[in-house]
């Protein structure tokens, strides 16, 4: 049995722990992409890269994404520990558009999507140009 005063700090942990990715999701704008390019399969990417950072509107995925690719889009998924709230994501070429622009004088590579422009993805400009050398009209993977 435990403590009565170890009940609520548990109860409160949990709660944290399951409801913060939800927020995170929320606030970020992967809740919004959710409603237009959720993906129920298993992702077919053709390359993947692994454990990569990126930000999307308000959050920063810190090491923590799994970006895939292949002929037909561009698969999102979080690491296990961090894909509570955050289902994964398929994004055909069509409906992407890629922005080059500077944070804080640092080059990177914006992607906003389609179906919820208001979304944006933020990569650096060496990953980005790693994942979009697979869209159709480029010449092949490069690593």
């Amino acid at each position: 049995m435990l403590n009565p005063g170890v009940q609520p700090l548990l109860l409160v942990i949990i709660v944290a722990w399951i409801g913060l990715p939800y927020l995170i999701a929320f606030l970020g704008g992967w809740r919004k992409l959710a409603v237009h390019y959720r993906w129920n399969g298993e992702p077919v990417a053709k390359q993947w890269f692994r454990w990569r950072s990126a930000s999307m509107n308000f959050t920063h995925y810190g090491s923590s994404l799994n970006i895939g690719t292949s002929e037909r889009g561009l698969f999102l998924k979080p690491i296990l520990i961090a894909a509570i709230g955050h289902p994964p994501l398929f994004i055909p070429w069509q409906d992407i558009t890629v922005t080059e622009t500077k944070r804080v004088f640092i080059p990177v590579t914006e992607l906003s999507f389609l179906k919820e422009p208001r979304v944006k993805v933020t990569l650096t400009r060496g990953l980005a140009s790693r994942v979009l050398a697979c869209r159709p009209g480029t010449s092949s993977f490069s690593r």
